[in-house]
């Protein structure tokens, strides 16, 4: 900070950057005090003014409703993290929710167990069998990417969700399923679901298309309900 002033020349952005070192150092000295960690961080959500900003920069009211949404679900976790926890800190609880942190089970020692993941946590890691789902327009590729314009995202990038798709892809070792559903609940409606763009860039022979769409009878609902109990039964 000694340097600031040297590097940066103008004095209002010589404040800013005092001010931003300032709400550092403050906020560690209270992470390291016997505060409420919950406490904590409501006080410097409230002190960087990120409500405000949120609403402010979002492109509309649904944009900033959703973005403020994930803000409210940290904090409920965080909450419930504190009350399980005997000495809690926000170093644990953030490695806690960080998929880069999590102990993926790569050897098999736990079992014929399920891991899910999503597609950025995945990176780097291989499975016998791997289940791609959701392979619909507005999910992969994601509807901000898709209509920038109706988000708050400032333009849409094609390629990143297409690197995305073929990260999912090439975990896979031995066997790959690709799902998507022919329709989703969307805002209490049932909507069309179009199949993902990135489908047809697979060119492949061991590609097999299988159609599951058709209603089934209540007797092959209650054949098929029974199958999923019995495999679960197993493990």
């Amino acid at each position: 900070m000694e340097r600031a002033r040297f590097i940066l020349g103008d004095e209002r952005a010589i404040q800013a950057v005092n001010s931003f070192w300032s709400l550092i150092q403050q906020t560690r000295k209270k992470l390291k005090s016997k505060q409420n960690l919950v406490s904590i961080v409501e006080s410097l959500i409230e002190e960087i003014e990120l409500y405000q900003d949120i609403w402010s920069s979002s492109a509309s009211e649904q944009a900033a409703a959703y973005s403020w949404s994930h803000v409210e679900n940290f904090l409920d976790g965080l909450r419930a993290y504190c009350q399980s926890s005997s000495a809690p800190t926000l170093y644990d609880y953030l490695n806690q929710i960080s998929l880069n942190e999590l102990e993926l089970d790569t050897d098999n020692k736990r079992g014929n167990l399920v891991t899910l993941s999503t597609l950025h946590g995945a990176k780097g890691l291989e499975f016998p069998i791997v289940f791609l789902v959701g392979l619909e327009e507005g999910l992969l590729p994601h509807d901000r990417v898709i209509n920038p314009h109706e988000t708050d995202v400032g333009s849409g990038d094609l390629s990143e969700e297409l690197r995305l798709c073929y990260v999912g892809v090439t975990r896979a070792k031995d066997e790959l399923v690709l799902t998507r559903a022919a329709q989703r609940m969307v805002r209490g409606k049932l909507q069309p679901r179009a199949p993902s763009r990135f489908i047809s860039e697979i060119k492949t022979p061991c590609l097999q298309i299988e159609d599951r769409t058709k209603t089934l009878s209540p007797s092959q609902a209650r054949n098929r309900l029974a199958q999923i109990r019995a495999m679960l039964s197993e493990q």
